[in-house]
This record gives structure tokens, C-alpha cells and sequence, in this order.
């Protein structure tokens, strides 16, 4: 374990800069985004988590795959957009690595997503344990939090004036031995100090999750008219899925740019849009009562089941902090689990 003092990080992230896009906190108003490396926004010392995940930088809103260019007689030249930028994204709360975890589960597959691949390859996670729960948070439910145990490269820990700093893979080993001059070795006192933070943040969840009792009552529960209830509160407008960290659904479109030039684009979609399932003939799911039902039966049986039991949701709260029907989805599931 190494520290590192507060008005040293910018120095290591710059470092990184030589070699990283980095990606990191940034100060948005009273929000917190994650965004380009900016020294006079960066949120060194930020509480609780940012707005949106940092999903998109693994699997980003919008990516152009291929270009078509029609040459003329005939000859079609079409050129293909891997990604190759490498990333360093600082600051990602556990909630989010384990958020990665699934996305890896889902992309990384057979059959492999090279795009997600290429830049999954590319990209360096420096996560920040969560020393103060939010009030919405209920990642322990799901043992994605408040303290990251893997899927990192480096992990810090918010300590006062230093950040206890452990590398999590060979190439966090590295840097740190690269950067050593910006680092301390961390004390036993440093240590206990770590495990005093994880513990007290350990019990002050408010809001918790009985997943085990949801994972049975889920296995009759389809045809519970819960699913419609809550439909009538919701605005269909997807936010729930746009902030998710581990939701990855995607619809794939042929745009026209020039006469001559086309575009595929992949960007995500949402089970909670109307259009998701349409097809020429039907829509296998026209009811919003279906649309919130498989969102959640996707999280919590269809990805387990295909996924050696890894859940599609990691407790980040957010769809409780930003749904724009006020649904709160732990009260839905609570009344799920213990029959209403």
C-alpha cells in the first residue's frame, strides 16, 4: 500500500496524460461528471457519486463502426473503426467497476464484441472507494461496495489530506513504480486507518436490498400485477437504463452522411422505450407493465442465468435519485420479495 498526497494527484494524472485521454470527476455546478482531464474542475475530494457512470467509457453512448463510401462503378470502400485511444479513467466508485464487471460478462463473451474489446483493452480503471453512503446507495446489497475488492487497476482511499493507494493488476504495479516519487509507503497506521474508514461506511447504508428473498420471489412472480402498478408512474423516458452502470442493450443504424457516404452507428437503447421490441407485425411487449418487467427480470434472472450468477445491478442508486416518475425500485422490490 502506497499514499499520496491530495496536491499530488493532478502531478500523476498530467503524468498519466503523456501516454491516457484521461477521464475524470469534474466539477459540473452542483453536479459531479466525469470528463476530460481538467485541473481547475477536477473534484479531488468529491462525496458520494457521480451523475452518470462511467460506462460510456467503455461503451460509449454513440460510436460510429463502419464507413460505406460508394466510390462509383460499383467499388464500394468500407473502413472499419476500431478504437485505439488508450483511457485512464480516475475516480470510479465501486458501484461502477462492478458495473464493468458485467459488461465485460456481456461484450467479452463468444461471440466478442471487438469494439467493446479493443477499447476494453485499452483502458486503465483507477476506482476510489466510498468512505460516506449516500442515502440512495444500497450497493452492499450486491457486494459492490462502499470498498472495491477487484476490477481495478489502482484503488484509492480517501484519507484526509492522502489518498491510500494499492494496485489492483500488473499494470497498477507498474505505475506506481513508474511514479514512485509521487508516492509514500503507506504505515500500519495508514491501514487501520483504511479498514476503520471501510467499516464505519459498511453500517451506514440506509437503504438496503434483501436479494437472496428477491431471487426466489422472482421465480413466480411474472405474472404479479406489481409490474403494471408501477408502469403508470413511468415516463417512458429511459433515463433508469441511460444511468445504469451495467445496462448495455444497443440498436445499430445505417445513416446517410453524403449521397455517396454512410455511416453504421451504434448508440444504446432502452427495454423501457415503446419501439424496442416493434416489429413489421407486432410488438412482443406493447404493455409498459412488460417493459418494467423485463428490465427487471433481465438484472436479476436472465443475466444470472446465463452469467454463472453475475446480477445486472450494482446497488448505485441512481435510477432512484434521477427517474422522472419518482418510482423508487428498492420499495418495488421489497414488496416483490415479501409479497407486498
Amino acid at each position: 500500500m502506497k499514499t499520496i498526497a491530495k496536491t499530488k494527484l493532478i502531478a500523476f494524472l498530467e503524468a498519466l496524460s503523456d501516454d491516457y485521454r484521461v477521464v475524470v470527476p469534474l466539477q459540473q455546478g452542483t453536479e459531479v461528471e466525469m470528463g476530460e482531464l481538467d485541473g481547475g474542475r477536477l473534484a479531488v475530494g468529491y462525496r458520494g457519486k457521480t451523475r452518470f457512470s462511467a460506462k460510456e467509457c467503455l461503451f460509449p453512448e454513440s460510436e460510429v463502426m463502419l464507413t460505406f463510401d460508394n466510390r462509383g462503378a460499383g467499388a464500394v470502400e468500407t473502413t472499419e473503426h476500431t478504437p485505439a485511444e488508450k483511457t485512464a479513467v480516475w475516480g470510479v466508485r465501486p458501484c461502477d467497476l462492478a458495473g464493468m464487471a458485467t459488461l465485460d460478462a456481456v461484450f467479452l463473451s463468444p461471440p466478442v464484441d471487438t469494439y467493446y474489446y479493443a477499447r476494453r483493452a485499452n483502458t486503465l480503471l483507477l476506482g476510489l472507494n466510498c468512505h460516506e453512503v449516500g442515502t440512495s446507495c444500497f450497493c452492499r446489497s450486491f457486494a459492490a461496495g462502499p470498498f472495491a475488492s477487484s476490477g481495478f487497476d489502482m484503488i484509492f482511499t480517501d484519507v484526509a489530506e492522502r489518498f491510500l493507494v494499492e494496485s489492483g493488476s500488473e499494470v497498477g504495479a507498474r505505475l506506481l513504480e513508474q511514479h514512485g516519487e509521487l508516492f509514500a509507503e503507506a504505515g500500519e497506521a495508514d491501514r487501520q486507518e483504511a479498514e476503520s474508514l471501510r467499516l464505519a461506511a459498511e453500517t451506514a447504508f440506509t437503504t438496503t436490498l434483501d436479494v437472496p428473498a428477491l431471487l426466489v420471489a422472482l421465480q413466480e412472480a411474472f405474472d404479479d400485477g406489481v409490474w403494471e402498478e408501477q408502469a403508470k408512474k413511468c415516463t417512458l423516458c429511459g433515463t433508469c437504463c441511460i444511468v445504469c452502470p451495467t445496462c448495455h442493450c444497443f440498436n445499430v443504424e445505417d445513416v446517410r452522411k453524403t449521397r455517396k457516404l454512410f455511416q453504421r452507428v451504434r448508440y444504446w437503447d432502452s427495454c423501457q422505450f415503446t419501439g424496442f421490441t416493434r416489429m413489421a407485425a407486432e410488438n412482443s411487449r406493447s404493455t409498459q407493465g412488460e417493459r418494467w418487467r423485463q428490465k427487471i427480470y433481465d438484472k436479476f434472472v436472465y443475466l444470472p442465468a446465463v452469467y454463472d450468477g453475475l446480477l445486472g445491478c450494482t446497488g448505485c442508486g441512481r435510477c432512484l435519485d434521477l427517474c422522472q416518475g419518482n418510482i423508487n425500485i428498492v420499495q418495488v422490490l421489497e414488496k416483490v420479495s415479501h409479497g407486498h
